[in-house]
């Protein structure tokens, strides 16, 4: 099994973070979120960011595992 899957799911969550701090960004510059909220949602999609891809990774790496014990994975979802 290919690890299209993974990589895409990775690529959106990129572009969709990307586009929740622009908007966060905007509202800050617009006052209509004062600057330590919109500091409190940065940190909150950092947060988001950093778990998602840890666990991008470790089913990265528990697909070489079991790719290595000559067993087939199937993709979650």
């Amino acid at each position: 099994m290919s690890e299209e899957p993974l990589r895409s799911g990775r690529l959106e969550l990129d572009q969709s973070s990307d586009a929740a701090r622009e908007a966060i960004l905007a509202r800050a510059a617009a006052a209509k979120i004062d600057v330590e909220g919109a500091l409190a949602q940065l940190d909150a999609l950092r947060t988001i960011e950093r778990a998602a891809h840890h666990a991008w990774r470790i089913a990265h790496h528990m697909r070489e595992v079991v790719s290595s014990a000559g067993r087939e994975v199937s993709a979650p979802g």
